[in-house]
């Protein structure tokens, strides 16, 4: 009997060894079309584990970049105040902000508003590390490649 929960507790340890993400980083999506107002770049960081389900995403188009927090398998919980809106903590290095992003229709995309983004973008910039939580869970925004991604994002050639 404790040979099959020996055998059993390895299987499960190297299951989830191997569908954990290993190397989290950023990755760069371009579009390039004919007409350069239709191009369009993305940095996407996938979520912490398979259990997070919140990734971060930053999109340029000829509108500007926007950071967007998508949530996988739930949708956001609404505001009382407000139900378009819903509550974000920022944990920074040396404090927390308490954010009110908009919910976009269906409950699992929300735009992180512009100052925040631009904080979380020269926090990246520096090599540091800061965390976005939206209830119990949250997802860790890690400097790994985004210096690199995130030039190759501003290069995209578009008219704006």
């Amino acid at each position: 009997m404790m040979q099959r929960v020996f055998i059993a507790l390895c299987i499960l340890t190297f299951l989830n060894g191997c569908s954990s993400p290993r190397c989290r980083q950023w990755i760069f999506n371009d579009v390039i079309t004919s007409c350069p107002s239709h191009n369009s770049g993305r940095l996407l960081l996938q979520p912490n584990n398979d259990f997070s389900y919140l990734e971060l995403e930053i999109v340029r188009s000829r509108s500007g970049v926007r950071m967007y927090l998508n949530i996988l398998l739930m949708e956001a919980r609404p505001s009382e105040e407000n139900p378009q809106m819903t509550k974000v903590l920022i944990l920074l290095s040396d404090e927390t902000l308490t954010v009110y992003a908009n919910i976009f229709k269906g409950g699992q995309r929300i735009l992180i508003p512009g100052e925040i983004a631009d904080i979380l973008i020269e926090n990246l910039l520096d090599s540091q590390c800061s965390t976005i939580q939206l209830g119990a869970r949250k997802i860790d925004i890690i400097p790994d490649q985004f210096q690199e991604c995130y030039t190759k994002l501003l290069s995209i050639k578009m008219e704006e």
